[in-house]
């Protein structure tokens, strides 16, 4: 497992092997601003093409920044359609508890899933999402 982005908000890992990418969001986003957000997302724009992903993991349990609607927009169209046409087969999520903050993140990682026939799925459990997003069954 390789640390391809860490800053205080948010560590991005990959495993090349299993061809998994995780990014973990960290408490301390709860005094994350949008610009420093965009920052975050501008930068892992490259993801797609660079590490070409089977699988992604999404840990958003300690998420407490909610994205706003252009965000959604934006990662649907410059990470998830470019994920998914280098080969991104499941995204997992993993949900933080506040209700609101679950509807953001869910919004964001279906934007452009269910037109591209991307499979997701919403855990609360790592060890599932991760046993799902590498099991050869849906």
């Amino acid at each position: 497992m390789e640390t391809i982005f860490e800053n205080k908000f948010v560590t991005a890992t990959f495993d090349q092997k299993q061809g998994l990418l995780i990014d973990i969001w960290h408490a301390t986003t709860e005094r994350m601003t949008n610009d420093e957000c965009w920052k975050v997302l501008e930068s892992w724009s490259h993801f797609p093409e660079t590490y070409k992903p089977s699988y992604i993991l999404i840990d958003s349990r300690q998420m407490l920044f909610v994205l706003t609607p252009d965000m959604h927009e934006w990662i649907a169209t410059h990470i998830t359609q470019p994920a998914i046409h280098f080969g991104l087969k499941k995204m997992a999520t993993l949900l933080p508890t506040s209700t609101f903050e679950q509807v953001s993140m869910h919004q964001a990682v279906n934007e452009v899933a269910e037109e591209r026939g991307l499979q997701t799925r919403i855990f609360d459990d790592e060890t599932k999402a991760k046993n799902w997003l590498l099991s050869i069954e849906n």
